[in-house]
Order: C-alpha cells, then sequence, then structure tokens
C-alpha cells in the first residue's frame, strides 16, 4: 500500500489504549487534543483520574497526572528540533489553564517512535547533562529535563507484553507477528480499538502477507480487510486518475488519458503519478503501450 494511503495517529492512538486498558477506567484519553484557538494539536492526551492508583503497563509508570503523547510514523525520526516542539506543546498546555491549574511538575512527556533517537540524545547529554536509562526493553527514561520524558522504541518492546503497540509498523515477519495477532484479533473485530490498529498493521504489511498466501492465517487476515482494503484503493486510484487526466488536458495531449486509463486498468498507479510529474518517464510509458 502507498504511504500516502497510510495514517498512523488512529493506529497509535487506538494501540496506546489497547496496551493501558486493564488501567482504563483510571485514565481519560483525548485525541488531538487542541493547546489552543490556532491548529497546534497534541497527538494523545492523558490524564490520570485516580493519581494514587499503579498503573499496570510499563509505559505508564512514568505517568503522572497530566501525559502527553506524541508520536512518530515508522519511516520518520524525532530530531532535536521535535524535542523542542513537543516541550514547547507542554508549556502551552500549563499555560492555557489557570495559574498552576496544572501543576508543571505533573506533566510528562512520551515519545513513540520506531528509532532510537542517537543524535537527540546525544544533544540532550551534552547540553542538559541529561542521563539515559532502560528500565524496561524499548522504553528509555531521561532525567534532567523540565518535564521527565520516556521514548518507546516499538521495534523494542516485548512483544509478550505490548502485542500491538510493538508491531504497528511494516516489515514484520508473517509467522512471529502476523499470525499471532490475527489469532488475538479474533473477537474484537467490531471493537474500534483493536479494527483501527490491525487495519493500519495490515495495510503497512500487506505485500509480506501476500507472498505468504499459502498460510492458513495469512488468507483469514486478507480475507477480514480485503473489502476494506479494496475500497481504499479504488478511492486512491479515483484520485490519481483525475490527476493523471488534468495533466493530460494542460499538456493538451488526448494520448496522456488513454495512457492513464491504460495504467489505471492495471492498477499502476505511481506510474500514473510518476508519468504526470517526470515527461521523460511518461514517453516510455507510451512506448510501453505503443501510444503515438
Amino acid at each position: 500500500m502507498d504511504r500516502e494511503l497510510r495514517q498512523w495517529h488512529p493506529a497509535y492512538q487506538a494501540a496506546i489504549q489497547i496496551e493501558l486498558e486493564n488501567d482504563r477506567d483510571a485514565l481519560s484519553f483525548a485525541e488531538e487534543y487542541p493547546l489552543s484557538k490556532k491548529p497546534l494539536q497534541i497527538d494523545t492526551l492523558i490524564v490520570r483520574k485516580d493519581r494514587e492508583r499503579q498503573l499496570k503497563a510499563s509505559i505508564g509508570r512514568l505517568f503522572r497526572e497530566h501525559n502527553i503523547i506524541e508520536y512518530k510514523s515508522p519511516e520518520d525520526y524525532f530530531s532535536v528540533n521535535d524535542f523542542y516542539k513537543l516541550v514547547g506543546y507542554a508549556g502551552l498546555y500549563q499555560s492555557e489553564s489557570r495559574v498552576l491549574e496544572v501543576p508543571p511538575e505533573e506533566i510528562t512527556l512520551t515519545v513513540v517512535t520506531n528509532h532510537y533517537p542517537v543524535k537527540l540524545l546525544r544533544h540532550l547529554k551534552e547540553y542538559f547533562h541529561s542521563e539515559v536509562e532502560s528500565p524496561y526493553p524499548g522504553i528509555y527514561y531521561v532525567t534532567e529535563l523540565m518535564f521527565p520524558l520516556q521514548i518507546v522504541v516499538l521495534h523494542q518492546l516485548r512483544t509478550d507484553e505490548y502485542k500491538w503497540l510493538s508491531r504497528l509498523r511494516g516489515g514484520l515477519d508473517v509467522k512471529a507477528d502476523i499470525e499471532p495477532l490475527t489469532r488475538e484479533y479474533r473477537g474484537k473485530e467490531k471493537d474500534p480499538l483493536y479494527s483501527s490498529v490491525m487495519e493500519m498493521i495490515v495495510k503497512a504489511n500487506w505485500e509480506r502477507c501476500e507472498k505468504e498466501k499459502g498460510r492458513i492465517m495469512c488468507n483469514a487476515l486478507m480475507e477480514l480487510f480485503a473489502d476494506t482494503l479494496e475500497e481504499k484503493t479504488k478511492e486512491a486510484t479515483k484520485q490519481a486518475l483525475e490527476q493523471g487526466m488534468q495533466k493530460g488536458l494542460e499538456r493538451g495531449s488526448g494520448r496522456v488519458n488513454r495512457l492513464t486509463v491504460e495504467l489505471g486498468k492495471r492498477g499502476r498507479i505511481q506510474d500514473i503519478i510518476r508519468g504526470a510529474e517526470d515527461p521523460e518517464y511518461q514517453e516510455k510509458l507510451f512506448m510501453e503501450f505503443s501510444l503515438k
């Protein structure tokens, strides 16, 4: 599936709620929490309703009363600039309340990423003399900062503890990852949290599933999401066709439209887009379909 079709944030938000479901009654979740009247939003804000309760999931051990979660898609890295933006979000969140209604010492930051942020941690050690410790696999605490910070590296999490969050990425192994999730998913198909996460995982690993069609679990999973993914693919195809035709009209070339139709029939959406943007590549496609 195309990268632009993957909307990771809803799946991350669902996965974090799944992993904390044992304490869900003690937590309040707010997705895309608005920081101000301007379009600034926190990916997820988790407010502890019971400050005295010990949270079961290790990802929640750092939590205080107000907990700001930032997600990075599997392809992205959490940079130094991203860190300062996140700290800025925390400051804005605190300042939007009445004076000290949100105590600064009750704010924590959590970053969920697929990449260990080497450059960021080097920067924090150099400028803030921060120390990094890993109390749990895949979870890193960073000290000496204005707000307590934990970095969650998805692929390093224990899959037995974080069945969903640890696998919310591409490149999964069918036997070790996809099949256990399929078994875990049974009976939860109508739960919007689980379906959001599972759909994202399937889309990110669709090609791997297709290569393993002989495996019973993969077949079941692909059948389960076939209609949903087909609908999304049709919508993407429609958009790409419209884009390609528009480019053709702008160039005044009827054969561009014919090429767009031929590629669309074959599901070659990326070739439509690339051809519309790259005249040389488009000429190769003309030759391939004998369009003169």
